[in-house]
């Protein structure tokens, strides 16, 4: 049960942890320990691109306590490979290290898809099993509770597709098997597949297994081919569309 006073000043810091895409950098700020309480006194940090301000406390009695508040801006997240948002994010933790909760709310300002995104393995990788997580990770403790909008008529540009829509989700689950609940609406845009350009008349994804990530979807598509009119509609979760 150490009592610890002062104070320490953190400058050009880094951290990063294996299983999650973003580290930080940059860190630099001022930490006071007033006996069994670690204050936040002022912390900064750089962590895709963007800037992230901490404050809050860690206790350090019998257990470890969280209580930590973070606001970034124009942070960008490479995940999965090939696909690239950027957001603002007001979040909080709190709790222990065996049971903390990660809450708050997400807004996303930009989404894209490189040309090197291979849908088809995507797919291929949700009709696999998951696999069975470390429960002594941290991030098997660690509770989400994150609502995820973007800025209206986001713009969401792809090597085959230009589309606008907006999105309102709700991430919870764990850090290690997270689960969206929720609703993406695509107002308009266009896809180009195989040298044919298709209009996405209307479309939804919707998010509505509480078990695992499974976006199911409802778009309808036309296009003119030989001065035919054609109209696609893709119905279902994306492994077994109709």
């Amino acid at each position: 049960r150490p009592l610890i006073n002062g104070e320490m000043d953190v400058r050009n810091a880094g951290l990063s942890y294996i299983d999650l895409p973003n580290g930080l950098s940059d860190i630099n700020g001022r930490l006071v320990f007033n006996q069994d309480r670690l204050q936040v006194a002022q912390l900064s940090a750089r962590t895709g691109g963007g800037v992230l301000d901490i404050t809050g406390f860690i206790s350090y009695g019998q257990t470890i306590g969280l209580n930590l508040s973070a606001v970034g801006r124009d942070i960008r997240l490479r995940y999965p490979p090939g696909v690239s948002s950027q957001a603002n994010a007001d979040l909080r933790l709190s709790g222990t290290l065996q049971n903390a909760l990660l809450s708050g709310d997400i807004t996303v300002t930009r989404f894209g898809v490189n040309p090197q995104f291979d849908f088809s393995a995507y797919l291929a990788r949700a009709k696999q099993e998951t696999t069975v997580p470390n429960p002594q990770s941290m991030l098997s403790h660690l509770r989400l509770d994150v609502h995820v909008t973007s800025t209206p008529e986001l713009q969401v540009q792809t090597s085959l597709a230009r589309i606008t829509g907006d999105v309102d989700l709700r991430l919870r689950g764990t850090a290690v098997r997270p689960v969206v609940l929720g609703r993406v609406n695509i107002v308009e845009g266009d896809i180009f597949f195989n040298g044919t350009k298709y209009h996405l008349e209307r479309g939804d994804v919707v998010f509505t297994n509480p078990v695992r990530i499974e976006p199911a979807l409802d778009v309808e598509l036309t296009t003119t081919v030989r001065d035919y009119d054609i109209t696609l509609g893709l119905h279902g979760p994306v492994d077994r569309l109709s």
